[in-house]
């Protein structure tokens, strides 16, 4: 997702110009902050803790891959009464599960040949570490990413984040 929206936001500066204006609230003052972003400044922020792979014991361990568009929209947006937000988690993560590796005999088994409940079952067994390093991969993923240096109305210097497409277009 963050190297789509890497490229939406290049075109939007070879297509309309490279500077956004921005403004944010400073959390201590209240004061409000109006400045103006250069795109080009803004870069796509890679964490050196992330990785794809997922050790499940000694013998096995998946590999993820990053969420589709279309996927990311379905957990922005639940719609369904039957769906909860958790669900839509639980299903991204599930479908985010690209291959499983086993270290012994090198065979690798793409999760997507299998059904929905099979995967389900599989991840059913999954202990803390698992989830945590699941988490862990989502929560670390590259993303878009732009500090603001500025001084409030005493002069102290701070600094405000911008993270992620949405940030930079409302």
């Amino acid at each position: 997702m963050f190297d789509l929206e890497y490229i939406i936001l290049n075109i939007r500066a070879k297509s309309v110009n490279n500077e956004i204006a921005f403004g944010f609230e400073d959390e201590d003052t209240g004061e409000k902050i109006d400045t103006v972003i250069d795109i080009n400044e803004v870069k796509v922020q890679f964490n050196d803790e992330h990785t794809k792979k997922i050790n499940i014991n000694d013998q096995y361990y998946m590999m993820m891959r990053y969420p589709s568009l279309e996927e990311v929209r379905q957990m922005q947006s639940v719609n369904d009464e039957e769906s909860t937000n958790t669900e839509q988690m639980f299903n991204t993560m599930l479908s985010c599960i690209d291959t499983l590796v086993d270290q012994e005999t090198d065979e690798v088994y793409k999760l997507s040949e299998f059904t929905s409940e099979e995967v389900a079952d599989f991840v059913d067994g999954f202990n803390s570490t698992i989830v945590e390093s699941i988490q862990k991969f989502y929560i670390t993923m590259p993303k878009l990413r732009h500090v603001i240096e500025y001084k409030d109305k005493k002069g102290k210097a701070k600094t405000f984040v911008v993270e992620g497409m949405d940030s930079f277009f409302t």
